[in-house]
């Protein structure tokens, strides 16, 4: 199966849960689904003109990440043609977050995805592959509700589904700024090292998902949005 299909293989019925630190389920809802009940993931191509009309007010306080989002060469020219795909968090009107991602060949010839020392430390050999997590923004309405932790781990959930089938798939990659160090590592990525001005390289191996995070997820988390 595609990890795109993965990816977009939700349920819109069931309850969805948020993850507390020890990988327990709690009993109440996501925050983000209480404050926006009617919310769902899309595909950007597949936005309503409405939708759309949101991008022009979507912030989420990093100016490169919103006007990737909100202009032509940005996130659509980039799935236009195929070079990334996206998962877009939206109510019938407006749009609250949004993932870019791409799956990478490791090639070593174009190393800006992923850096010399990850690949000599995780011991990535050409023809692997890695999944990288290029964009990821939440709207300020939305912040501190839970929507990006949920966006992130889909990805993670999906990248160890696809790694059953495709052993090449072993590591989920991406460069946060500073100020998401605390977020991704408190998902478990593990930093490896700074890869340019303002810019952390952090990496995941697909195999260490933890079990009862995996089941937690695919039963009760993200099986509605």
């Amino acid at each position: 199966m595609e990890l795109n299909s993965i990816l977009s293989n939700y349920s819109d019925n069931s309850t969805q849960y948020p993850i507390t630190s020890d990988g327990a389920a709690t009993k109440s809802k996501a925050e983000y689904l209480v404050k926006f009940p009617t919310i769902k993931p899309y595909k950007f191509e597949n936005l309503s003109e409405q939708q759309k009309s949101s991008l022009e007010s979507f912030s989420c306080g990093n100016s490169g990440i919103d006007t990737f989002l909100r202009h032509g060469e940005g996130l659509k020219f980039q799935v236009d043609r195929h070079k990334m795909k996206s998962m877009v968090m939206a109510t019938e009107t407006k749009v609250l977050g949004y993932m870019a991602y791409s799956e990478n060949e490791v090639t070593f010839s174009i190393p800006k995805m992923c850096s010399k020392t990850l690949r000599e430390a995780s011991g990535l050999q050409k023809g692997d592959k890695i999944f990288v997590i290029r964009y990821l923004g939440i709207d300020l309405s939305c912040k501190k509700l839970g929507l990006g932790s949920a966006l992130v781990i889909k990805a993670m959930t999906a990248c160890m589904a696809k790694a059953k089938t495709d052993p090449n798939l072993k590591l989920i990659v991406l460069h946060a700024t500073e100020s998401a160090c605390g977020f991704y590592e408190k998902l478990g990525f593990r930093k490896i090292g700074v890869v340019a001005e303002g810019l952390i390289e952090y990496a995941y191996t697909v195999t260490e998902l933890p079990f009862n995070i995996l089941i937690i997820v695919d039963l009760m988390v993200l099986k509605s949005i």
